[in-house]
């Protein structure tokens, strides 16, 4: 899992999660949904990490309201990965009752 934990930190980076380019932002967001698939339940990111990937999936979840958008097949993966894997459930833990009031 070395590999992978170091994939995963690269991809929980601010400078990723806060990309300029929405669609680095997108790509990032989709990869995380799916690294949060492979280490369920558990996942590889500090509290700290994990409320900024959730700031930026919640965000990037606001793309579904376009389906004719160009990326919403991509915001749409994202929908699917996150409902599929049950990934917010970890926001319960991280007591983050804001971000969950925001979904």
């Amino acid at each position: 899992h070395e590999g992978l934990q170091s994939c995963a930190e690269a991809l929980g980076d601010a400078k990723l999660l806060r990309h300029k380019d929405p669609e680095v932002k997108l790509l990032t967001a989709c990869c995380v949904s799916d690294v949060l698939r492979i280490y369920a339940p558990d996942t590889p990111y500090s509290p700290d990490t994990l409320k900024n990937v959730f700031e930026v999936l919640i965000q990037q979840l606001n793309g579904v309201r376009d389906p004719k958008s160009g990326s919403f097949s991509r915001y749409f993966y994202l929908l699917e990965r996150l409902a599929m894997v049950k990934s917010f459930v970890l926001m319960i833990d991280l007591e983050c009752q804001d971000l969950i009031e925001s979904l």
